[in-house]
């Protein structure tokens, strides 16, 4: 075991914490085969430039320390260390043969990105961990506040590059104000995480994406994907959030991704341009995608971009979504003429008859098709429509995400909801018996059906689609069908009055 406490004054080779390395440089260096992990306690300051390590045997890497455990259960709960980078240094670059694991870290203003796995063929897994400010572009600065025009422009928070069969495994994690810059340079895609060219594919599972984005001026030819850029690789992205995003793009598969599943998501309060929230771009036409129970609720862009492959679309909710600011395209759903869509068992707003919401379009006739199943109407979430448009569109008081220095220049950006106005989206639906929060666990009844409607969405998916997550207890039930939305078939799913029954007749 090799230890990491800033400020240790031992002997200072990493055999305990009295004895500690007081650098994280020091300790990266230091590990090999037979010490082959690393436990990371306290905020380690960067100063200098760090090697890439290139890792021959496998490694697993450790935060949540206080320095004083002697085994891992020890660790305080929801504890993580911090590896700072002040934007001025990488944090951590590495290339592994063998699998990796990185757990309970806290990546800070890394100069290019918090993380980056060199392309290389071995296993990562990431686990509660944070990417939190790490700039690029005429993102970083000095430390005092002034930007530095000659650093690295691209990626963001945590930058992952595979090949051959190379398994990446993203869980827990959070990904917040992170920065791309699409002003000179190369640019950057995937702002907060880039997932490339895995051949074992990518399991991103209950991570939150928030306020990431990019400065000055949109151009998608060097820049794009404010939160997740998956490239060549077949991922299932299950139980994430992306909300207040700014950026040409948030989310997208592109390239060889065939058989990628989004499901269990939230796309809420983003401002996407012309590539939409989340963008299905697959090499084939014949190439298939599936978007599962998600809610693309409160976006300026249009919710999902069908741009090539066959793209499967159930248990969904979309509303409350503009094309751009006053638009009138199509908001919620757009096929290109490489793409197609099957949709069904999808709630979305009820079209005005002057035309002035539509809803859906595709580029060739025939190329979308609706089910017989989908409804129209309000899903009654709890924060109501007005509340999220006028945050989008033109803050009051909107500051810039934390990671920025207090003088930073606010012409720079677009207004972007702040992390404080985000983290109030609730998407929960109305009516019912209530729900449980996902965050504290508590039972919420102040938006039950006599005091705020029943949502439509409540027991309205697939009746062949799973609901065993949903609440069974004596509070409420799941009615034996899936929810629409983010929430359908979760613990935190808005129950109903009565658990249904089945008959079967012969």
């Amino acid at each position: 075991m090799i230890h990491v406490r800033p400020g240790a004054i031992g002997r200072n080779d990493g055999t305990s914490w009295t004895d500690a390395f007081a650098s994280w440089p020091d300790a990266l260096a230091a590990a090999s085969t037979l010490k082959n992990e690393i436990w990371i306690a306290g905020t380690n300051i960067v100063t200098e430039t760090i090697p890439t390590k290139e890792f021959t045997f496998s490694v697993v890497i450790r935060g949540g320390f206080t320095g004083v455990e002697c085994a891992l259960s020890e660790r305080p709960e929801g504890y993580r260390s911090v590896i700072d980078g002040k934007n001025n240094f990488d944090t951590f670059n590495f290339s592994n043969t063998q699998s990796i694991t990185i757990d309970s870290i806290e990546f800070l203003r890394g100069k290019y990105r918090g993380l980056k796995k060199t392309p290389s063929a071995g296993d990562v897994t990431l686990t509660n961990c944070v990417f939190y400010g790490c700039t690029i572009g005429h993102g970083n600065w000095d430390g005092q506040g002034n930007s530095n025009e000659n650093y690295k422009y691209g990626g963001g928070g945590a930058g992952l590059y595979g090949s051959g069969s190379a398994k990446a495994t993203v869980v827990d994690c959070r990904f917040e104000g992170n920065i791309i810059d699409s002003k000179g340079g190369s640019g950057g895609f995937g702002g907060g995480l880039y997932v490339g060219s895995f051949g074992g594919g990518a399991d991103i599972y209950r991570c939150s994406f928030v306020t990431n984005y990019m400065m000055r001026n949109f151009d998608s030819s060097r820049a794009s994907m404010a939160a997740l850029h998956v490239y060549n690789t077949r991922a299932t992205v299950d139980g994430c959030s992306f909300y207040g995003h700014y950026a040409e793009g948030i989310a997208d598969v592109h390239g060889n991704c065939s058989g990628s599943v989004f499901r269990r998501c939230s796309f809420v309060g983003n401002y996407g341009g012309g590539s939409g929230v989340l963008s299905v771009k697959l090499d084939n036409a014949t190439d298939t995608a599936l978007v599962e129970n998600c809610t693309f609720a409160y976006n300026v862009s249009h919710g999902l971009n069908c741009v090539r492959g066959a793209t499967a679309v159930t248990n969904c909710i979309f509303y409350g979504n503009l094309a751009k600011v006053n638009a009138t395209a199509a908001a919620d759903l757009r096929v290109a003429a490489d793409a197609t869509a099957t949709v069904d068992y999808c709630l979305f707003a009820v079209p005005e008859e002057d035309g002035s919401t539509i809803c859906v379009s595709e580029t060739t006739a025939g190329s979308l098709k609706i089910g017989t199943h989908c409804i129209y109407g309000d899903p009654l979430l709890v924060t109501p429509t007005n509340t999220v448009m006028a945050q989008v569109k033109s803050p009051e008081g909107a500051t810039m995400p934390r990671a920025l220095p207090t003088n930073w220049s606010w012409s720079w950006s677009k207004p972007v909801p702040t992390f404080g106005q985000v983290v109030d989206y609730n998407c929960h639906l109305r009516g019912g018996c209530g729900y449980f929060d996902e965050n504290t666990g508590a039972l919420v009844r102040d938006y039950v059906k006599k005091v705020a409607g029943q949502s439509p969405a409540i027991d309205a998916g697939d009746p062949r689609s799973d609901y065993s997550e949903e609440p069974d207890t004596n509070n409420g039930w799941h009615g034996r069908r899936v929810n629409l939305g983010g929430y359908g078939n979760t613990p935190w799913a808005t129950m109903t009055h009565f658990p249904g029954s089945v008959f079967t007749f012969r």
